[in-house]
């Protein structure tokens, strides 16, 4: 049996007894290691949970972000089907570098790591933006990292989709200005195709949202994982859309927009 250290911190209970407690003002904090580490090689693991929500979002809407933000953290590396969860994810972990260590070449070993965190973006009236960010190295020709978004009803903590967000009338705009976005980020003019430019959005499609963004005081982010519309090579892409502009495509009933704050017209 590989040796593991775990050190997992998330009672407020006396050292005698760990019952469920409520969410701590600090994020949860499970670190792992299978393996010696020295001499190499081990595998780290490092999960950070959501941090403690504010009391104005009610309890089961707080509960429910939770969940959806655990679901992710927890995903399992390889049965998509498999149930989320922290054993299931270090059983997927440590049977991997099992499986490494069996085949490894002693002269080109290297550590593994997995480093997961939740991380709170903001609150916009009713609603709340998450990050789930997953990094490291768990074998193969280089290393992973890759971010998730999500965007929260703050008064029920249902994840919310593109047309919860956005106007019935206003989605080809966002379209069009996210698009423009995404050409300015990656320097792609107007007059050359996204796949002549090695990206692969569907052809009968075209330029389409990420299903991953969030709502922050910056603006709309939308956020493209390597390999998600690209080779790996090409790395991440980030566009923030600025309220400003965003305004003008968003539920003003699901989205508290600041004063005066109005469509532009830089959407038409």
């Amino acid at each position: 049996m590989p040796l593991r250290s775990i050190a997992f911190c998330f009672c407020l209970a006396l050292a005698s007894a760990c019952a469920p407690a409520a969410r701590p003002p600090t994020p949860v904090t499970d670190q792992v290691s299978f393996g010696s580490c020295n001499p190499q090689p081990c595998v780290k693991v490092s999960l950070v949970g959501l941090a403690a929500l504010p009391p104005s979002l009610s309890e089961a809407s707080r509960d429910s972000i939770y969940a959806e933000t655990d679901r992710v953290l927890y995903a399992p590396l390889s049965d998509a089907d498999a149930t989320p969860s922290r054993k299931h994810l270090l059983g997927d972990v440590e049977e991997q570098f099992n499986e490494y260590l069996e085949v490894r070449d002693p002269e080109t070993e290297v550590n593994w790591e997995l480093t997961r965190k939740a991380t709170l973006l903001g609150i916009d009236g009713d609603v709340v933006s998450v990050s789930i960010s997953s990094r490291g190295y768990l074998g193969g020709a280089h290393g992973f990292r890759d971010e998730k978004l999500i965007t929260f009803d703050g008064k029920t903590g249902k994840a919310l989709g593109w047309d919860d967000l956005v106007r019935a009338d206003a989605k080809a705009s966002l379209l069009k200005v996210a698009e423009a976005e995404f050409r300015k980020v990656r320097n792609i003019p107007l007059n050359k195709s996204l796949s002549d430019a090695g990206f692969f959005f569907d052809e009968g499609k075209g330029f389409t949202l990420s299903e991953s963004f969030a709502v922050t005081k910056e603006g709309l982010v939308l956020h493209y994982n390597p390999y998600e519309v690209g080779p790996y090579v090409m790395g991440p892409t980030d566009l923030v859309i600025p309220m400003s502009i965003a305004s003008g495509v968003l539920r003003d009933d699901v989205v508290a927009l600041p004063p005066g704050e109005a469509d532009t017209g830089l959407l038409r």
